[in-house]
């Protein structure tokens, strides 16, 4: 897992404004800072495929867009030329029928998404795969959809964010404990 920001002061502002004030110029700014970030956050990169956390139906009518599709398509444009991954939105997706994360106590977040996420085997089998998140909280919505894309046959899954969180400090235990042994986390 690498992120840029940690989610505080002008940065949680900024992505609570990009996200719940839905402005697509917001993001598209986060998008650049992001991608001009991913040399220093993985000096190699490999990866074969390159896949958004997708939005619930409920995000999308509301938001109009998602934002982490459109960090996913920074990177791609960035990595090319310097890593073989394919941008693949529809590699993964929401199943829908959960309470937004936001609007949860960071406790109930783990239980809230399970099998939330189904990675479509085809898409995903074998790939090295980085998944782009804007913010992790507690990590629960990553960790779950990193679940399903190894539930489906990808091989390793690293994490790229926006922002993360300090609550995620008290909460990562029990991800550990509750994702597939092949998940391996690197703060």
């Amino acid at each position: 897992m690498r992120f840029i920001w940690r989610y505080q002061g002008a940065a949680r502002e900024f992505i609570t404004s990009m996200k719940y004030r839905p402005s697509l110029k917001l993001c598209t700014l986060a998008a650049h800072e992001l991608a001009q970030s991913v040399f220093e956050l993985f000096p190699f990169p490999d990866w074969d495929i390159i896949v958004p956390l997708p939005s619930s139906s409920l995000s999308l009518k509301t938001r109009c867009f998602n934002q982490c599709l459109i960090l996913a398509r920074a990177l791609h444009f960035v990595l090319k030329g310097r890593s073989p991954a394919r941008l693949e939105p529809s590699a993964l997706h929401h199943t829908g029928g959960r309470h937004p994360q936001a609007s949860l106590a960071h406790n109930l977040r783990i239980h809230n998404v399970q099998g939330v996420f189904k990675a479509q085997a085809h898409k995903v089998r074998g790939a090295h795969v980085l998944l782009v998140d804007d913010v992790i909280t507690t990590g629960a919505t990553s960790a779950a959809a990193a679940a399903a894309l190894i539930q489906a046959g990808a091989g390793p899954v690293d994490l790229i964010a926006l922002a993360r969180a300090q609550v995620w400090e008290e909460y990562r235990h029990e991800i550990y404990r509750r994702i597939p042994r092949r998940i391996a986390i690197d703060s």
